[in-house]
């Protein structure tokens, strides 16, 4: 969509933790990324946009030792707003110990991968029948029960 037919969303923030005043766009259906240092404001942004979008009281976002208000006004509703900040990234993303959440059914798992998984388990439990019913196997097992109980361990 040519840059001209995007709608259009223009924010304005003011008094929200670091951010005296900032005024910027957002456009539908894209991906908006804002660049900056640390401690500059992104996430203040993010919280001040989403906390506004889902009618959040903003008093959490008052400036420290400021008697400001917090004030946040987008010329539209701007209907569900998908937030990629730390938040998004600690919980999605490094999901505990996984980077990705279920990782391994997103990226390996496949109709091969549990058709081999299938032929896995079927023969293993093939070799688990055929050794319980092998009579060499039962009196291998009692021998080595027999053996272990006259066995004298020193702790």
């Amino acid at each position: 969509m040519g840059q001209d037919q995007r709608k259009k969303f223009r924010v304005s923030i003011k008094n929200c933790n670091n951010i005296t005043s900032a005024d910027f766009d957002l456009y539908e259906d894209e991906l908006n990324l804002r660049y900056a240092l640390n401690g500059t404001g992104k996430s203040t942004l993010s919280k001040s946009i989403h906390s506004f979008s889902n009618g959040v009281d903003l008093g959490f976002l008052k400036p420290f030792g400021s008697e400001s208000t917090p004030v946040v006004d987008i010329t539209e509703d701007l209907g569900e707003v998908l937030i990629f900040d730390e938040g998004f990234v600690n919980n999605t993303v490094f999901n505990e110990s996984e980077v990705i959440e279920n990782g391994f059914e997103v990226f390996l798992k496949s109709e091969d991968y549990d058709g081999r998984v299938e032929s896995f388990n079927e023969k293993i439990k093939t070799l688990k029948t055929g050794i319980q019913e092998n009579e060499h196997y039962e009196a291998l097992r009692q021998n080595l029960k027999d053996i272990s109980e006259k066995l004298k361990l020193n702790t």
